[in-house]
Formats: structure tokens, sequence, C-alpha cells
């Protein structure tokens, strides 16, 4: 190797190390993010014309921006809880559709604040679906739950719960006791 390099735009570098002139980065504080231990939010369920797999991580932020943006908030209080596919049943030709059922929630300061934002009208479908059109979803088929203030915890790295079962995690115990039972008869 040589000492000196030399690029396409006959720029040239040593082999010694090169110190760049770049400025430090300014980070702002972005205003109106809840905390997670606020226990105040305002819930609502809906449904989307997607399948679960449809509506993919892409699709999800897209979401808690539009939901952000209805509302007037940053996107960190917008959370998604749960979403199942669900088959729903078209009146006019007794269709069966498959569509996404997605319950959020939006954490806000207190129970006051909740109020305030549920008869403020910025979760009304209408609002919303003008939103999610500007992100580039489709509209809202179906709201299974209107918006609603609420004092429970929400995860707040809650993204997607597929299933709400409860799954049995065989303990060792009872392999131990299985296998008792079988030697014994």
């Amino acid at each position: 190797f040589g000492e000196h390099f030399t690029d396409r735009f006959g720029e040239h570098f040593t082999d010694k190390g090169t110190v760049l002139d770049m400025a430090q980065p300014i980070y702002t504080e972005v205003l109106g993010i809840i905390g997670s231990n606020s226990t105040s939010v305002v819930t609502m369920v809906v449904q989307m014309s997607y399948t679960l797999s449809e509506f993919d991580e892409a699709k999800q932020s897209k979401f808690k921006t539009a939901v952000a943006n209805a509302v007037g908030t940053p996107v960190d209080n917008v959370v998604i809880n749960s979403m199942i596919e669900v088959t729903t049943r078209r009146v006019s030709r007794k269709l069966l559709a498959t569509a996404v059922e997605i319950d959020f929630s939006v954490r806000v300061a207190d129970k006051a604040a909740a109020s305030a934002l549920v008869s403020s009208g910025s979760l009304d479908k209408d609002k919303l679906d003008a939103e999610l059109v500007n992100q580039g979803l489709t509209a809202i088929s179906k709201v299974v739950s209107a918006a609603k203030a609420s004092d429970s915890s929400i995860d707040n790295n809650s993204t997607a719960v597929f299933s709400t079962a409860h799954r049995a995690v065989p303990s060792i115990f009872a392999g131990v006791f299985a296998m008792c039972f079988a030697i014994v008869f």
C-alpha cells in the first residue's frame, strides 16, 4: 500500500488517518410524550380490511402515526395492544371476508385528559379514516368498540399480540410423574 490514496474525484487521503470536520448533532426533546408510569388511557377497537400477515410492521407504524396525527399527540403515546384476524360476513353478498381487528390505546396524562380526548371527537371514524388514507392505508371497515377512557396500565413495548390463550408449560415434576406412572402400570 502506498502512502496516499486517490479516489475517483481526485481527492487525496493518507493511510495515517484523517479527522473529519463534523458538527455535533443537536438533540431536541419531543414534548408531550407521556411516561409509561401513566395509567390513564383511551382505548378503541377497529377492524381494517387486511389479513394479519398483510398488516406488517410498516403498516402498524403508519397506523400509529395516523392515530397520533388525528389525536394531536406524539406517536410514542399510541400503543397497539393486540391484533387478531377475524372473519366477517358482508351482508350484501353474504361473502366471507378477512379483517384484522386492532385494539389500541392512546396514553394520556390523567383521567381529565382521557375524558377530554373521548369527547373531542378526535377518534371519530371519519377523522381516523382521513388520516389513515393520508398514510396510504385503507379506511376502517368497522368500529368494534368506540373510544373510551380507562384507567389501566398498558405495556410500553406492546406491538402485536397474536393470541391471548394461556400456554401450559410442563414442569419437571409432571415429566417425572408421567415416567413413574408408566413404569408402575
